[in-house]
């Protein structure tokens, strides 16, 4: 109704019709879609999620270390043999991994130095924080999308009518 009472007053007594009475149904519609936004957009905004960005054991470093090692060796056509009913997908400690690959992956953490340790910590930290990120915008587009129902078309239908009889003017002779 305030919408229509705002377009009502901005077009004036010389102009009424279709033209304001449509812009006012148009404007109810994108602000009552524009307040589910942005009660989506606080709600997730609200979630926590720097909570899944933490610090990384070396163990997990290695571990990192030993699959980009074994993608390398894959790309060149090698067949990597993994402990029983483990492959890069499963593989999450050192028992896991076959143990050349194990060492070879120890030895280059090891020879990062703690500068270079640091670095790639401070790497994966980043990548993990745009991963997060990338989630949580993820997560405001699907909690969007949900947040319509059946009964949210009520509310457009009554705020578009609302608003176009209003804006529309000339309401008196309508009824006669």
């Amino acid at each position: 109704m305030v919408v229509g009472f705002c377009v009502r007053l901005a077009a004036g007594e010389d102009f009424e019709g279709f033209v304001p009475g449509a812009t006012a149904a148009l404007i109810a519609i994108l602000s009552v879609v524009g307040g589910k936004y942005a009660a989506v957009s606080m709600a997730v905004r609200n979630v926590d999620l720097g909570q899944f960005v933490m610090e990384m054991s070396e163990e997990e470093m290695i571990v990192g270390m030993a699959d980009e090692i074994i993608r390398e060796q894959e790309a060149k056509g090698k067949k990597v043999q993994f402990p029983a009913g483990k492959t890069i997908e499963t593989a999450e400690k050192q028992a896991d991994y076959p143990p050349a690959i194990w060492n070879q992956a120890s030895q280059k953490w090891k020879g990062l130095g703690p500068e270079g340790q640091a670095t790639r910590r401070a790497e994966q930290k980043a990548q993990m924080a745009e991963f997060v990120g990338a989630f949580q915008g993820q997560m405001q587009q699907a909690a969007f999308a949900e947040s319509f129902s059946g009964y949210d078309a009520l509310w457009f239908i009554l705020a578009a009518l609302s608003a176009y009889r209003i804006g529309h003017g000339n309401v008196a002779s309508d009824d006669d």
